[in-house]
């Protein structure tokens, strides 16, 4: 649509969006003048150079250059008419156009396109976390980060990294790699990679990899009687756990695991093994009863030990603990001894039961048992007497074994954390043994609500995607071999459980309380590029392993329908289900938690009663990191006082991208880069802006630093007038109620603008609203600098009319007519408009009869879509499909063409003409030629009217006027339509 120009003039000048400077030039034949664009080779250093033909002098032009984001930077033409070019332009579109007093001249080749041949570094970091960790005696911030610039950039680069400790630096360099050292494990810190050649940097925020191995621990001393070479002596071992092989290796050195007995010198222990993180030491030739050790570790982080004095021995110390198992095969009970004591490696066990009072059977006497520990099964009930012995003494000690019970009245159920949203577990254990994983006879528990119910549906929200509908079918039931069971996924309520065992049974009533919870928090930072962050915590309360690292937590890229693409990261060391990943780039990531189950690190314990399955379980859940972008702004700047070359204001505000803190403006002058005129650092993040003020007439450079980011923008500030313009969107309407948009081409920014109408009515603010027109009306923006920037600034008006014109319409609905033939149809309609009319569309031109149009012919089938516009340049769409009024039959397709398949010509009045049929009302004019089956043409017709009977060519073949018996080629033609050739065979017989 038209715009419709109002302009008038104020004092102030408006600038640039991202990246760019302004500068322009005009010379006297405006109507000619020329405009060059040269892309850059950096971001921002392409240029756009404007030259007006002829001589000085040049007087009242400005040229004005508009930004893609609607900033528009004004300049004086000189009057020496001299060429002049914007520079430091950023890639993208600008428009250009010349303008004096109330005339105003728009480039031809708008939009200008600016673009940059400089390719964006791609820049990636690894680091390695400190060789200690934080709290170790020799921590040192020893980890390292390496930076890449894997392509892009021209070069040299400067490569900075600011750490607690400082910034360190290392360039200008050519070098697309460099290593810093000195690395605090867990912090983020500000790494940068500026490439001078173009002024270009790019900020990541890495956080360091934190070094989370477990502190080193000597454990107590294992001591061993010896016998010889006397019984005062042990035989020790020490053991130490050490959590990383470099640790290992450095405390094996000499010097590094020593012991120091009753105050003397240390001495070397002895290695004996090495078993996953276990170091276990020996001291030869042992240590005595009462003697005070001291042991001391190195592993080169911490230093680790303990001291103790050596336990006296223990010449009556034997403990026999009677216990009453079942025979898995026939429930009998099954009596039983533990036994411990302290003897020196070679040793007997000697068990006697007594048969009657004073009369002593023996079991066993031999060195088949261990007197320091071991197990034995006992006949049966009764008394018996346990001797162990060894060279240095003899400890006797008698019993009785226990009461034989019923097995099922040791059954006990506790409750346990569960899964699944709001629901609970127990633990049952069947007997009384402290050992979870025994052997039982076979048990079956069989769980009913209370009162009974045959079913239970729940519908858990978390965690995740194990959120959903489940019905639970009763009596669940579950049998099992070992002592330990852990049933979970119950709904809470009151419950019995009938045990089945041994040929008895036993029901027992329980309440499941204490339901799962979780509060999920899942939190992405974007930080900078490559410096994502994933934070999750399901707030998990009475969760199965929720505190444990039985869980495995893995982060994997999404496959696009949240499901598993590739492995990104384990979170190690897991955390139950809080913790965090780090260093992560954009993009759109699926968490994934395996190895669910319930409270058990023994799958053969548990049990689900949702799944009616003890296999472990996962869940995921999908989550985003948003794309770091580069902050975008726009700086525009104006005076007070157009008499006071020193009351300039300059106002810069981020447009896009991700702002962080803190954010620092800069101001500088163009003749001077390294001293900022002002300075002001933003910590609030919800500022995004900031006003310079006071600043004389110039050429200034603003500078926005953040920890991710810098810009610099340009900008000229003169005390010269804008010429300010008022437009809409849409020059008139034709209809009332028409929405048209107003706008007026001034920064909100800056200025504070409100909208009337003709009546004073408030309208709105802004740079533009949106009004609906119902007559012809006219507009008012006043506008303002806004007062906290200028204080006391004068209020302006400026006005525009939108007319409303008559409109244009259909008098009734458009009518069909069909065409006898079948194959067009016209449309007819009465327009309510001013003549003449433009038509567009189906059927178009078409002819007018005053204000009623007639279309030209429109194929049968094809639905219309016309418009018109009448001289008013109002228009109206007319679109329908073929009104069901008016059926059309396309008689004259190729499908309703038939022809013969025989001809006999034996004058019976059946088959004796070749006969094309089916559009006889459409006044086809076939051509139809015939071939034998050698090709030969032997029959041709130009206007064929089904009468040919079998005639040779010439009437004559050998001795015969007709053509032989057989089966002949035809090919037809429809002669001025635009039909495909129809073809086939005939079989034609002579007689």
């Amino acid at each position: 649509m038209k715009k419709k120009p109002h302009s008038t003039s104020i004092p102030m000048l408006l600038f640039l969006l991202v990246f760019t400077c302004q500068i322009i030039s005009a010379q006297c034949d405006a109507t000619n003048f020329t405009v060059t664009a040269n892309s850059g080779t950096c971001p921002a250093n392409g240029s756009i150079g404007i030259e007006l033909p002829g001589g000085s002098p040049c007087l009242g032009w400005q040229a004005i250059l508009t930004n893609q984001g609607g900033i528009e930077t004004i300049q004086n033409i000189p009057v020496n008419g001299e060429a002049v070019s914007y520079k430091a332009l950023s890639t993208g579109n600008y428009s250009i156009r010349l303008v004096n007093g109330s005339t105003e001249i728009p480039y031809s080749g708008n939009p200008v396109v600016i673009t940059t041949t400089y390719e964006a570094m791609d820049i990636t970091t690894s680091n390695t976390a400190p060789s200690c960790p934080t709290d170790a005696d020799f921590y040192s911030p020893d980890g390292t980060l390496s930076v890449s610039i894997n392509s892009g950039g021209t070069g040299p680069f400067l490569y900075e990294v600011t750490t607690q400790f400082g910034t360190q630096r290392f360039g200008p360099s050519t070098d697309t790699s460099h290593i810093f050292g000195n690395m605090v494990g867990g912090e983020s810190v500000s790494m940068t990679v500026t490439d001078l050649g173009c002024g270009v940097a790019e900020t990541q925020i890495p956080v360091i990899a934190d070094n989370l191995d477990r502190a080193s621990i000597s454990l107590d001393g294992e001591f061993q009687r010896l016998c010889a070479p006397d019984c005062t002596m042990y035989d020790v071992i020490f053991r130490a756990h050490v959590y990383s092989q470099d640790r290992i290796d450095n405390v094996l050195l000499p010097g590094n695991a020593t012991i120091r007995i009753n105050g003397g010198a240390p001495q070397d222990l002895t290695l004996e093994n090495v078993n996953g993180a276990t170091v276990t030491f020996k001291h030869l030739p042992g240590l005595m009863e009462n003697d005070t050790y001291t042991l001391a570790f190195n592993d080169g982080c911490y230093l680790f030990g303990e001291s103790h004095v050596v336990p006296r021995m223990e010449n009556d110390f034997l403990v026999i603990t009677p216990e009453q198992g079942l025979d898995i095969a026939t429930c009998a009970p099954v009596h039983q001894i533990n036994g411990s004591g302290s003897f020196c490696n070679t040793n007997s066990v000697t068990i006697e039961q007594e048969i009657t009072p004073g009369v002593w059977t023996n079991l066993i006497s031999s060195n088949s048992l261990n007197a320091n520990n071991f197990f034995y099964i006992l006949p049966g009930p009764g008394h018996y007497r346990v001797a162990a012995s060894d060279d240095c003494h003899t400890v006797v000690r008698e019993f009785d074994t226990l009461p034989e019970t019923n097995s099922l009245d040791e059954i006990s159920i506790r409750d346990s954390p569960s899964v699944l949203e709001g629901t609970g577990a127990v633990v049952i254990d069947r007997t009384l043994s402290p050992n979870s994983n025994i052997t039982v006879p076979n048990t079956t528990y069989e769980i009913s609500p209370v009162p009974f119910v045959s079913n239970i549906t729940i519908n858990p929200q978390q965690p995740f995607t194990l959120g959903g509908s489940y019905t639970l079918n009763f009596p669940i039931i579950y049998s099992t071999t070992i002592n330990r069971s852990i049933i979970g996924d119950l709904p809470l309520g009151d419950y019995e459980l009938k045990v089945i065992s041994c040929g008895t049974e036993r029901t027992i009533p329980f309440e499941v309380t204490g339901p799962a919870q979780y509060s999920p928090m899942l939190q992405t930072l974007n930080g900078c590029s490559n410096s994502g962050r994933v934070i999750y915590d399901l707030g998990a309360v009475n969760v199965a392993n929720s505190t444990n690292d039985r869980i495995d937590v893995e982060l994997w890229t999404n496959d696009g329908n949240d499901g598993l693409g590739v492995l990104v990261t384990n979170d190690i060391p897991p955390d139950g289900l809080s913790g965090s990943f780090n260093n992560l780039a954009a993009g759109d990531y699926v968490l994934r938690f395996s190895g669910i189950r319930l409270q058990s690190g023994n799958d053969n314990e548990v049990f689900s009663a949702v799944t009616l399955s003890n296999e472990e379980r996962e869940y995921t859940t999908p989550i985003s990191i948003d794309q770091f972008q580069n902050i975008t702004a726009t700086t525009s700047g104006t005076f007070c006082d157009l008499t006071n070359p020193s009351s300039g204001i300059i106002f810069t505000e981020i447009l896009s991208g991700t702002p962080t803190y803190p954010m620092v403006y800069e101001l500088f002058e163009t003749t001077d880069l390294d001293t900022a005129v002002q300075t002001f650092t933003e910590t609030e993040p919800s500022v995004t802006s900031h006003l310079f003020q006071n600043v004389p007439q110039g050429d200034y450079l603003i500078r926005i630093t953040t920890p991710c980011d810098a810009l610099d923008l340009n900008l000229n500030l003169l005390p010269v007038s804008l010429q300010v313009r008022a437009t809409t969107d849409s020059a008139f309407v034709c209809s009332p109620g028409t929405a048209v948009d107003l706008s007026i081409n001034l920064p909100q920014s800056l200025y504070d603008i409100d909208w009337a109408d003709s009546l004073g009515n408030p309208l709105g603010s802004g740079a533009s609203i949106t009004v609906n027109v119902n007559t012809t009306s006219t507009y008012s923006a006043s506008y303002s600098l806004k007062p906290v920037f200028c204080a006391g600034a004068e209020v302006e008006t400026l006005s525009i009319t939108v007319p409303l014109r008559s409109g244009l319409s259909l008098v009734g609905s458009m009518v069909a007519n069909c065409d006898p033939q079948g194959g067009f149809y016209t449309l007819v309609g009465e327009l309510d408009g001013t003549a003449p009319y433009i038509v567009s569309g189906t059927g178009a031109p078409g002819t007018f009869n005053g204000n009623i149009w007639t279309s030209d012919p429109i194929p049968v089938g094809m639905d219309y879509s016309i418009s018109f516009e009448d001289v008013n340049t109002c228009d109206i769409t007319i679109a329908d499909v073929s009104p069901i009024s008016c059926v059309f039959d396309d008689v004259c397709g190729l499908d309703k063409i038939t022809t013969s398949d025989t001809v006999t010509a034996n004058g019976d009045g059946v088959n004796d003409r070749f006969e094309i049929t089916g559009v006889e009302s459409c006044n086809y004019i076939f051509k139809l030629r015939l071939f034998n089956r050698w090709g030969n043409l032997v029959y041709q017709s130009n206007d064929y009217r089904n009468d040919w009977g079998g005639s040779a060519p010439n009437n004559s073949f050998g001795s015969s006027d007709k053509l032989p018996s057989g089966t002949y080629y035809y090919l037809i033609t429809v002669q001025d339509q635009e039909l495909k050739p129809i073809d086939g065979y005939i079989y034609f017989g002579s007689n």
